[in-house]
């Protein structure tokens, strides 16, 4: 072993010759020795270049306290020594150069994560790495490709060791050191650590030197890693992670607030609780923290009450912490909501958000109105700590004391950060998105359904109340949305709601108008209302309608006086796939009558928008939920000019349609209010539920109702077969798949042509019976879209419409169809108009007296002003076109110029025609007007089961409820979130088939007992289950009260099917495979699923790999009411 080792040490001193051995013992002992100081000098180098490199890389400059990160650079190299010294050569080699690339490594990931978050991460934290890995990818990215050349450089030591190792000139990483080396490591350790310590104790009573950096757990990362390096702050980070808590931490006085003797203050004058004496507190313990906080504070001075002491004593308050807000995108054309709250009450213009980064930092420090311990882990955070202290001063405690209800919220889930166990300490009820709310969790979640899901927990109940809510949502159009959200949930209604004039349309003076001449009501007199009433929102209405310019009457004013009118509002409609071969009805429809040459659909997207507008001619209030939308508050509004009511009055019937279910978005209400004998798929129209339905079912189960009736007819449809997804799972798009498949277009363009043809081919029938019944010639026919189709990607549309559109202005270019026959030619408008424009138009066209001020759209065949209207509030005109988003002026032609002035002119104009539709429709501005005091409508059925949030969950439970197939938890929650039991499966399923007669002859011995007899709710449907082998006694599940999971509901859905006389075939080649993919299934559990599957019952939202994966969960009560809604509607064809 000598000699082995001797050679290893001639490596290093190729001048040793051959002697004795005490001869040869005094070379070795220098080999040693050298390699103990290439050790020594190898890693003291690493850690004062890495320190060195990251300080300048973050900082961009030394400055005097980079001599600490040096010598903690040196401390950290004798450490690294001392470790290796004694190892064996290949456990030094390994460990040497761990501890380079630990000390690498960790700068670069500090590096970037700086770069990221302007912070450093705390070690304990490390393990979060693959949170921030996935959620800030794109970041991620970035800090790297910012960061490379500096990346590189921090590399470089790790890059000399490898390369050293490699070229076997690394020696000092391949020998074994005896105990005189190790000692030497210890010795230069000490002398090190004495000289950090002395040098940091001589300026330890500075409140900002390096000492107390060190010493304080309470130092920032960031303040850490500049004075005294990372090497350093990371031991910091452990010595607490280790020891917490274990010694008294003294709060250095400073004179700004503290007196030199304690004092008594008044609470009259001062913000203080009299009965609090810090004096005796601190002789009243022995724990150190506690006496030197209390003797801190006995000498501290307290503020004094001022003017606004008590100021909003008797308000409601509404808390939001949110997550990554800036003010910098507030304006108010893109944020109105934002706008007004930032600009409104209490402005505070020298405000500074205190952190960086970590959430729960700030969130802490705006609860607490205390600075966190920032040497705390996210995991073990100030907040979690604070989940057992008492806390009377956070707003939830505070409050609940003055008699308010306190309410927490947070759209993610409530274990994170513990937000379930803390912000129920700070005195709220909380609720999260996977406890309380009825929300989807995402990442981010949706602000938005935060605020639908919680605002009736309170927002009605009478009582004094306060909300705090802790956002998610990381993107600004996001953050504008909530707010908008918040400003209706919480202002409608509540103040005026000021109109900007714009010169455009209103005049200097209230003026008289004729209704000869122009389209007025003469009764009317806007400034006699104004003097009428008490209400802010209706005066200011008033007021503004006063001085506006109504249309004048003209020559097409009762053109179609003696026409019935069939209007359409058609799902996802556009023009480009319209063509005299393949759909020759609309072709005949778009070319005659009154063409609309440059008229522009408003909305990107949601039906309820467009429909809305179509049939109102005002805007949608745009900050409503599409379950609260502007349709459901229209539901009890008076609405005179609606063309069901309005036609009414001149003696038309008026009925309207919709091949979905009624209670969409409410139609049943609504349509009703608007005039309408209403049919829906699931009530009045002998039809089939799909989705989408099909427009020719819906048209042939409506016609007979008004085509032979000899009297005017109004019919009015929203279609559905148009909707997204464009594929061949799309049942209309299946439908009608052969005739585009030799079409020139990618599968999605095809697809949605396709479910379009169900439109072509219902309007075709439609002209048919017109023809028959004799009355097509004097039947006009309307037809717009409700929204752009969002379903198709850009380039789709783009290669549908065979041209590039500008995403701004012309992807919302449409059709506004009038077909009228019997006109001697057709009548071409060039005028710029969009959907608000529909209904004014129509009602001059029919000779129906309204009033044109009342409306926000405009006639399209009157002289005057015409815009074409975009939903974000662009607009287009003959000379120019204005993009909102950007605040830019287009002109028409290069020759023309737009002042400044005539934009902001037709800015104000647009604005105000959004403002003055808010204004009706939540005042019920015009029953105010023709003193009516309410439509008679009722919204009372609207939104049964307040747990059911989303427009889509809440369509398949009413129909589940109003066909009596399921029943609600209480009156006003249905409980869709409780575990699905047996039982009530199997009762539903009963209930479907009608409740035939049953008994109990094929009920298992000993299943009855003294809780499930004859008297238990779902006792026949057990017996019948039983006796039509719907249950089998060597089924995995056959008590009423077992949980039911995936597979059980497929099961079970599947049997019924095949009793129902359902097809329930499979592919059995893909029955195969899914059994081989799934082992543990069985044959009819697999069969079942894959049924399930294809037919859309069970994962219309989902695919079949997730389904299978998920086998054996439980389902709520909700996804049964769902599975069975789709059961009956697609299989079953149980509609009205």
């Amino acid at each position: 072993m000598l000699k082995e080792k001797t050679s290893d040490v001639s490596m290093t001193n190729t001048n040793q010759g051959s002697g004795t051995a005490a001869e040869a013992a005094v070379p070795m002992s220098h080999g040693l020795w050298n390699t103990w100081r290439k050790n020594l000098l190898l890693f003291c180098l690493t850690g004062v270049y890495v320190e060195l490199c990251l300080h300048l890389c973050v900082f961009g400059s030394m400055d005097r306290y980079a001599g600490y990160p040096v010598l903690f650079g040196l401390l950290g190299g004798a450490l690294c020594t001392l470790v290796v010294s004694s190892l064996p050569k290949v456990l030094r080699q390994i460990t040497g150069v761990f501890l380079v690339a630990a000390q690498v490594l960790l700068a670069e990931v500090q590096l970037v994560y700086h770069c990221i978050f302007g912070d450093f991460m705390p070690v304990s934290q490390i393990g979060m790495g693959g949170n921030v890995v996935v959620n800030f990818n794109s970041q991620l990215l970035y800090g790297i490709r910012q960061n490379l050349l500096k990346i590189l450089l921090l590399l470089l030591p790790l890059i000399a060791v490898i390369l050293c190792l490699a070229l076997r000139r690394g020696q000092a990483l391949k020998l074994r050191l005896r105990w005189k080396q190790t000692m030497a490591s210890f010795a230069v350790l000490l002398a090190l650590l004495l000289t950090v310590t002395g040098l940091m104790y001589v300026g330890r009573d500075n409140a900002f030197s390096v000492y107390r950096t060190f010493t304080n757990v309470n130092t920032s990362t960031d303040s850490s890693y500049k004075k005294i390096g990372m090497l350093a702050t990371t031991a910091q980070e452990l010595r607490y992670m280790l020891f917490s808590g274990s010694g008294s931490i003294m709060i250095t006085p400073s004179s700004l607030n503290i007196s030199d003797v304690p004092r008594t203050y008044s609470s009259n004058s001062y913000n203080v609780i009299e009965s609090i004496d810090f004096t005796a507190l601190a002789d009243s313990t022995d724990s150190d923290i506690l006496k030197a906080t209390d003797e801190y504070l006995a000498n501290a001075t307290p503020t004094r009450k001022n003017n606004y002491t008590g100021l909003l004593k008797d308000y409601n308050l509404i808390t939001i912490c949110a997550e990554s807000f800036c003010p910098w995108f507030i304006s108010e054309e893109l944020t109105p909501t934002l706008y007004k709250l930032s600009h409104t009450g209490i402005l505070f213009e020298n405000y500074y958000g205190t952190f960086q980064s970590v959430t729960t930092n700030g969130e802490y420090t705006m609860c607490m109105g205390l600075y966190p311990d920032m040497s705390r882990t996210k995991t073990d955070s100030s907040f979690n700590v604070a989940g057992t202290n008492y806390l009377p001063f956070c707003l939830g405690n505070a409050l609940k004391g003055m008699g308010y209800q306190a309410w927490g919220y947070h759209d993610y889930i409530g274990d994170f950060y513990n937000r379930n166990i803390t912000h129920a300490n700070m005195g709220y009820t909380f609720k999260a998105a996977d406890s309380g709310l009825a929300m989807k969790i995402d990442w981010p979640s949706s602000d938005l359904e935060m605020m639908e899901a919680s605002v009736d927990d309170y927002i009605n109940s009478g009582e004094p109340f306060h909300a705090y809510y802790m956002t998610f949502s990381k993107k600004i159009g996001m953050l504008a949305t909530t707010a908008q959200e918040l400003r209706y949930m919480l202002f409608s209604g509540s103040g005026s709601i000021m109109i900007t004039p714009s010169s455009l349309n209103i005049s200097d003076v209230p003026r008289t108008y004729s209704s000869n001449s122009y389209n007025v009501i003469e009764s009317i007199d806007f400034t006699a209302l104004a003097d009428s009433t008490d209400s802010d929102i209706l005066k200011a209405t008033d007021e503004y309608l006063a001085n506006a310019t109504p249309t004048r009457k003209n020559n097409y004013t009762g053109l179609l006086k003696d026409y019935n009118l069939i209007t359409i509002c058609a799902e996802s409609f556009c023009p480009w796939f319209i063509s005299e071969e393949l759909t020759p009805t609309l072709y005949k429809l778009s070319h005659t009558g009154i063409l609309f040459e440059n008229y522009y659909g408003t909305f990107q997207s949601v039906t309820t928008n467009g429909e809305y507008t179509m049939c109102m001619g005002l805007y949608p209030d745009m900050s409503r939920t599409k379950t609260d939308s502007s349709f459901n508050v229209a539901g009890t509004n008076y609405l005179p000019f609606c063309l069901g009511n309005a036609l009414k009055g001149m003696g038309y019937q008026a009925w309207g349609y919709h091949d979905y279910i009624g209670d969409f978005y409410n139609r049943n209400i609504t349509h009703a209010n608007m005039g309408y004998t209403f049919k829906a798929a699931d009530s009045g129209l002998a039809m089939k539920i799909d989705w989408p339905s099909s427009d020719l079912e819906m048209m042939e189960a409506s016609v007979d109702d008004y085509i032979n009736s000899g009297e005017p007819f109004h019919a009015y449809y929203m279609t559905f077969s148009g909707h997204y997804q464009y594929n061949w799972d799309n049942a209309m798009s299946a439908k009608n798949r052969d005739a585009v498949k030799d079409l020139p277009y990618s599968e999605p363009v095809k697809a949605y042509i396709a479910c379009n043809l169900e439109l072509e081919y219902a309007l075709e029938y439609l002209m048919q019976r017109l023809e028959e019944a004799g009355v097509a010639d004097k039947t006009c026919i309307v037809l717009t879209n409700d929204h752009y189709p969002y379903g198709l990607t850009e380039d789709e549309y783009n290669e549908l419409a065979g041209q590039t559109l500008d995403t701004t202005f012309e992807k919302y270019r449409n059709s506004f169809i009038c077909y009228v026959p019997g006109l001697s030619e057709n009548i071409v408008v060039d005028e710029y108009c969009s959907t608000a424009d529909i209904l004014p138009t129509l009602l001059n066209l029919f000779g129906v007296d309204y009033d044109s001020r009342l409306l926000a759209g405009t006639d399209a065949l009157s002289s005057g002003l015409h815009v074409a209207v975009l939903s974000d509030k662009s607009f287009l005109t003959k000379t120019f076109r204005y993009d909102a988003g950007t605040e830019t002026v287009i002109p028409a032609d290069e020759s023309i110029t737009v002042s400044d002035g005539l934009v902001k002119t037709y800015r104000l104009y647009v604005d105000s025609r959004f403002q003055l539709s808010g204004n009706i429709l939540n005042s019920d501005y015009y029953a105010h007007v023709f003193a009516r005091e309410s439509s008679g409508g009722s919204l009372a059925d609207t939104v049964v089961f307040t747990d059911i949030k989303s427009i889509f969950n809440q369509a398949s439970v009413l129909y589940m409820y109003r066909k009596g197939y399921v029943e609600p938890e209480a009156p006003d929650t249905f409980g869709g979130k409780a575990t699905a039991r047996l039982g009530e499966f199997i009762d539903v399923l009963y209930r479907i088939a009608g409740r035939p007669e049953t008994d109990n002859t094929a009920l298992p011995a000993d299943y009855e007992n003294e809780e499930f007899n004859a008297a238990h709710p779902y006792y026949h449907a057990v017996c019948w289950a039983y006796q039509t082998r719907l249950l089998r006694q060597n089924d995995p599940n056959t008590e009423y009260d077992d949980k039911v999971d995936y597979q059980t509901a497929c099961v079970l859905i599947r049997r019924y099917a095949v009793m129902a006389g359902v097809d329930t075939g499979v592919n059995q080649t893909q029955l195969r495979q899914l059994l081989r993919d799934a082992p543990d299934l069985g044959r009819e559990a697999g069969k079942a699923m894959l049924w399930c599957d294809e037919r859309d019952i069970t994962t219309r939202d989902s695919n079949l790999d997730e389904l299978l994966v998920s086998a054996g969960t439980r389902i709520s009560r909700y996804q049964m009411t769902s599975f069975l809604f789709y059961l009956c509607t697609y299989e079953l064809d149980i509609g009205s």
